[in-house]
């Protein structure tokens, strides 16, 4: 398991990038992204936000384990976004491509955690904290 003093505070700022995520799926207007520009705009940001926060969590939660629980929390809180997307609101749909482009992301996001991304967390740590003589 990769060594993190300051895992609790990883694991916060996870959760409140998984809150951040919910919270844009329900903004009426979206501000301005890719997809103003790009066709297929909105799904790059699908993957791109479901692989960051696949690779985030995949630096706090290192064993094959609880990365592939990770992986199916992940989707599945995809599929949660799209479901009340499609259930409670009138500006947003429920879109099965959202889902499999946040699906995409997250496979994109558990590659990337078996490169040298996968200890940037650990890197960060040493260097913005290095350890003291005797810890």
């Amino acid at each position: 398991m990769i060594e993190l003093r300051y895992r609790r505070w990883w694991q916060r700022l996870g959760a409140a990038m998984l809150a951040a995520v919910f919270g844009a799926a329900f903004i009426p207007s979206p501000p301005v992204l890719l997809s103003d520009y790009i066709s297929w705009g909105d799904k790059i940001e699908h993957v791109a936000a479901f692989a960051w926060l696949m690779l985030w969590h995949a630096q706090i939660y290192d064993g094959r384990r609880q990365r592939v629980v990770i992986a199916v929390g992940l989707v599945m809180f995809g599929l949660l976004i799209e479901v009340l997307q499609g259930a409670l609101t009138t500006t947003r749909s429920a879109d099965p491509y959202d889902l499999m482009a946040d699906s995409v992301g997250v496979l994109v996001g558990w590659g990337l955690g078996r490169t040298g991304l996968g200890g940037a967390l650990a890197r960060i740590e040493a260097r913005l904290f290095p350890a003291r003589a005797g810890e």
